[in-house]
């Protein structure tokens, strides 16, 4: 891969993290942040499966760098808002949940 290539990905990463802090950021202070949390989570999903899925097209129709910087765009918007700590609580939360569940279950 050339190397403006590499880094037209890197920014157009950094740019879209950049849009998502800010609207992802008033979005929750409207709504709630479980609620916000939940579209980033399926704006990052769909945005990971886009990247998976670019392609150059049938006969070389598309550009797969311009599918590339769409998808990493959105990468970045959806992944913006939320720190890593943020991250590391939902998760103990989930196990916590999960573990709470698996023992009743085995008490059945």
């Amino acid at each position: 891969m050339p190397e403006s290539y590499e880094t037209a990905l890197i920014v157009s990463t950094l740019a879209g993290t950049l849009i998502g802090q800010i609207l992802f950021g008033f979005l929750a202070d409207m709504y709630g942040r479980r609620k916000i949390y939940g579209l980033e989570l399926l704006l990052v999903i769909s945005a990971t499966l886009g990247v998976a899925m670019s392609a150059t097209g049938a006969e070389g129709s598309m550009d797969i760098m311009g599918w590339l910087l769409l998808w990493r765009t959105m990468m970045g918007i959806g992944a913006a808002s939320h720190p890593p700590p943020i991250y590391l609580s939902m998760l103990t939360r989930c196990q916590r949940y999960w573990s709470r569940l698996s023992a009743k279950l085995s008490y059945m």
